[in-house]
């Protein structure tokens, strides 16, 4: 009795064990199931989260890329086939043109050949005729774009033939610079720097360099006389026989304006009772030379004196100068050609 007892006890004890290991076992598997919920739901860090985001954008960046580049090879396809389609249609009616072409011609052969000769020519004229109505046609569009489009007709002055001829009468000097143009007394300078020489002679025969005496005279009418002078020694042929001569002469001289405006401009020139007109009026134009200094910047301006001068009846003689040099001359000069 008291075994069966024991074993019943031992048999209690151990049913108790094993509900309490179930117990223990039901409770782990909830504590791994709250732990899990809480794992699933806990919030994702922050760098964890940033780099999600810009993983995320760039994605998406790509997609719309992708899906753009998509678009545009459809649209290109599409355009591809369109193109396609418009040149088969195009060489369609190529075709059908030529072969249109090739009958009309076959018939206007056949019509030709079933006419008799007269029949012909009249044909072959009436189409010459056609022909030529549309060349005529095309040609009076011509002369009208022609004579709407005309311009105004370019009138060149004609002079005399120029036959130029040294000049060894009167000659009367004047400047045109600026577009002004100033009478320059040359003759009148040349008289003055004749005198000054024979005043230095003195001065000359003391210095051995005669550079070193100023020699200028003036000014008159705005320019001053500026000449060189040397000695020269040599043997001249007389009727008697040869003859030593030595002296003082004058080589070179130059004409200095004393400023940059003188004269008056070409249009006041060209008026009546100008300056430029009262100092032509003093010299007689059958015998008297007009010589002009022109600068390059007024040569459309001696065209236009020139023009006057041959209408007063005065020879005219042109002398170009380039910016910067003086009007001068010397004893190995030429003298100037007159028209």
């Amino acid at each position: 009795m008291t075994q069966h007892q024991d074993q019943q006890s031992a048999s209690a004890g151990h049913d108790s064990f094993l509900d309490i290991v179930t117990n223990m076992v039901g409770i782990l598997i909830v504590l791994v199931m709250v732990v899990g919920l809480r794992i699933r739901n806990a919030p994702v860090r922050a760098d964890e989260d940033e780099a999600s985001r810009a993983a995320a954008t760039e994605l998406a960046r790509k997609l719309d890329t992708e899906r753009t580049l998509r678009d545009d090879v459809l649209k290109m396809r599409t355009e591809t086939r369109r193109l396609q389609s418009e040149a088969a249609l195009r060489d369609t009616q190529r075709l059908l043109a030529a072969r249109l072409v090739a009958q009309l011609e076959e018939r206007l052969a056949d019509q030709r050949r079933q006419r008799d000769a007269a029949g012909r020519e009249e044909f072959d004229l009436s189409v010459a005729l056609a022909s030529a109505r549309e060349t005529l046609e095309e040609l009076r569009e011509q002369v009208a774009q022609a004579e709407s489009a005309r311009q105004e007709p370019e009138v060149i002055e004609s002079y005399p033939t120029a036959l130029s001829r040294i000049v060894d009468g009167p000659e009367v000097h004047f400047q045109l610079r600026g577009g002004r143009i100033a009478l320059v007394p040359v003759e009148s300078l040349l008289w003055a720097a004749r005198d000054d020489m024979r005043r230095k002679l003195p001065d000359f025969a003391r210095h051995a360099d005669l550079s070193a005496v100023a020699n200028v005279v003036g000014p008159q009418d705005g320019f001053r006389f500026r000449y060189e002078v040397e000695r020269f020694d040599e043997v001249v042929r007389r009727p008697e026989g040869p003859a030593r001569r030595e002296g003082i002469r004058m080589v070179r001289w130059s004409v200095v304006p004393v400023t940059s405006d003188l004269g008056e401009p070409v249009d006041a020139a060209l008026t009546e009772n100008s300056a430029f007109r009262r100092a032509l009026a003093r010299h007689d134009p059958a015998h008297t030379t007009i010589t002009v200094w022109v600068y390059p910047d007024s040569f459309e301006s001696f065209r236009r004196i020139r023009k006057e001068l041959h209408r007063l009846g005065y020879a005219c003689a042109a002398r170009p100068l380039p910016d910067g040099v003086l009007i001068s001359g010397s004893i190995e000069g030429t003298k100037s050609a007159a028209e």
